[in-house]
């Protein structure tokens, strides 16, 4: 049954970061509200399949969980390419950037 499991995380995962960059929900809704969603979402998931470890609780939630896990594995990657696009950072540190060290 792990098998499946992994499964429909990796396909849950895949399909949330891509309608996240295909609808581009994170602009729309706001980064900060995605990331408390997330959490709460995989914190009461994971509560509920601790009380109830039954083979079907547990592969129909660990698909809420795939998209969680994409939701927060992406965030922190957007802001710091957001704060490499800001034009004062690559005032500040522009020869990092052409590779001179």
């Amino acid at each position: 049954m792990g098998c499946f499991g992994l499964v429909g995380y990796s396909i849950f995962m895949s399909l949330c970061s891509g309608l996240i960059e295909r609808f581009e929900l994170f602009q729309k809704y706001g980064i900060r509200n995605w990331y408390i969603l997330a959490y709460l979402a995989l914190t009461l998931s994971c509560i509920f399949m601790f009380f109830f470890p039954r083979a079907e609780v547990v592969l129909s939630l660990i698909c809420i969980c795939g998209a969680c896990f994409a939701v927060l594995f992406t965030i922190p990657l957007l802001l710091l390419s957001q704060y490499h696009a800001n034009p004062i950072y690559r005032k500040k540190v522009g020869f990092i950037v052409s590779g001179e060290i």
